[in-house]
Parts: C-alpha cells; structure tokens; sequence
C-alpha cells in the first residue's frame, strides 16, 4: 500500500469482505466468523463504541505487523505481513468467489482529522504456499 493516505481513528484490510488486519481487536468481537474468516460487515460496525487503547489484530496471529504506525500523515510505504494460517479462509473465498477483492477501510470519530488519500496503489506479494495450490 503506497501513497499519500493517512487514517484517524482506524484501519482495517480484508480479502473478499474476510479481515485479515485490523488496528483495533476490539471491533473483531462486534462480527460474524465463518469457515473462511471473520466477516467484515459495516452494518454491525457502524455507531459501534470503540475502545483506542486496544491492540492491533491479525488473521493468524502477528508477525510483525504494526497498524498504528501508519498514522495520519503516514505519506510513504505501508507493508502489512500477514501469516500463512490467517491467509488459509480468505483465500479459499476468493477462489470460491473466483476474484480476489482487496479493501482498505478506515473509521473514527468524524472529527478534522478523519480519513484522506490523493492516490493509492497496491502491490502484492504471495509466496506460493498450500493455501494457493489446487
């Protein structure tokens, strides 16, 4: 993820509408989880009270990701590492889905400094692994 964007208050990155990050684990407990994932769905976010103090959450556990370092005026790379395991379900949707969709969402507290990007762009790195194959 790269480009001139910036978030306040939270951030979170899903794969065909399965989290696979997010800067509050706080808000995975407001969710529905199927075989594939945690589902993200802004319906059950929206108006939900949020707790900032809370730690970062990843699919599969952390290995080394750090979401609230990206800030809001984060204007350089962001890598986002996510492991193996927690990649396993969102994969497995998006070739059930037979697409892959990536999303970026970010939510706060609708105050000056909220949400803004000038432009985005993303590039993926996959290690081929059993989750891709066949």
């Amino acid at each position: 993820v790269s480009g001139p964007f910036g978030f306040d208050d939270q951030i979170l990155f899903a794969i065909n509408e399965r989290i696979i990050a997010s800067s509050q684990s706080d808000i995975i407990t407001y969710l529905n989880e199927d075989d594939y994932g945690v589902i993200y769905d802004w319906g059950t976010l929206k108006n939900s009270s949020m707790d900032f103090g809370t730690f970062n959450w990843f699919a599969g556990g952390n290995i080394g990701g750090e979401l609230s370092s990206v800030s809001y005026n984060y204007q350089d790379i962001a890598t986002l590492l996510v492991d193996e395991s927690g990649m396993e379900g969102p994969i497995e949707k998006a070739k059930l889905d037979n697409e892959m969709r990536f999303k970026m969402v970010v939510f706060g507290d609708n105050d000056d400094y909220d949400c803004y990007h000038s432009y985005f762009a993303m590039e993926f790195d996959a290690l081929r692994t059993s989750a891709f194959r066949s």
